[in-house]
């Protein structure tokens, strides 16, 4: 059998009334408190004002760190490439690696359609059959041979 665990007791509605007056009580008397301390620091501080000639220096330097900043931001959006063009999002090692991938497909399509066509030219040249099957599985391993030289020679460039 499974014991289940006790439940606890839940206050009533009277005890819930009675924390939360005593809270609300609390809290009304650090708020008069805060408002009391803080009436003391702004009356023992003193706050000279600045003269004309120091608000117009303070100014003029704001103006100074404002123009740095927008030529800095100029600056920096002229460096970046735009990623919305094909030149910008790409950089030159994946343009590479995505030229060779296509030639390399183009060669694994390319290569055995070249040797069926040889074969028909042949077929049809002879008058004989069988010269496009043959044809066109040299033309296969022709381009996987291919596409396997050219892996191992820049296979160290990916």
């Amino acid at each position: 059998m499974s014991e289940e665990p006790e439940k606890p007791n839940l206050p009533t509605d009277e005890e819930i009334e009675a924390r939360f007056s005593k809270i609300r009580e609390n809290l009304t008397a650090d708020v008069d408190d805060v408002d009391d301390k803080l009436e003391g620091i702004l009356k023992n501080t003193k706050v000279d004002r600045l003269d004309e000639s120091e608000h117009d220096e303070y100014l003029s330097k704001l103006d100074e760190m404002d123009a740095k900043l927008k030529h800095a931001r100029e600056t920096q959006q002229k460096a970046q490439p735009k990623h919305n063009t094909l030149s910008g999002s790409l950089d030159p090692k994946s343009s590479v690696a995505m030229g060779m991938g296509l030639s390399l497909a183009y060669t694994i399509i390319g290569s055995p359609i070249v040797g069926f066509g040889a074969g028909l030219l042949i077929n049809k040249a002879t008058g004989t059959q069988g010269w496009q099957i043959w044809m066109t599985l040299i033309g296969f391993m022709i381009g996987m041979g291919y596409v396997v030289m050219v892996q191992k020679r820049h296979g160290d460039r990916f």
